[in-house]
């Protein structure tokens, strides 16, 4: 049921693979201080293209009337650009 809700924004998009997202996230563990990883471009990006997805599945999930199937997939994004804050905050600028 969410997993193809998942699936459909994910498919619909038609430019995304479909493994581009799976329920879990990157193996990282975005509570973990920055300087303990080594945090590259593709890392970055993979976190991007899960948010994209993320989004997408709420969306779809909202207009179908799923509003608790949202909440994980928010508590994930939030997890996320909370991770994304910490790398910008720590990069020199």
């Amino acid at each position: 049921a969410d997993s193809e809700v998942l699936e459909r924004a994910r498919v619909s998009r038609g430019s995304v693979s479909r493994d581009a997202m799976s329920a879990e996230a990157p193996k990282t563990d975005p509570v973990a201080p920055v300087e303990q990883k080594v945090v590259t471009t593709e890392l970055i990006q993979k976190y991007l293209n899960e948010n994209e997805q993320l989004i997408l599945a709420i969306l779809e999930n909202q207009n179908v009337g799923k509003l608790q199937e949202c909440v994980q997939y928010q508590a994930r994004l939030q997890q996320n650009l909370m991770y994304l804050a910490a790398v910008a905050d720590a990069t020199p600028k």
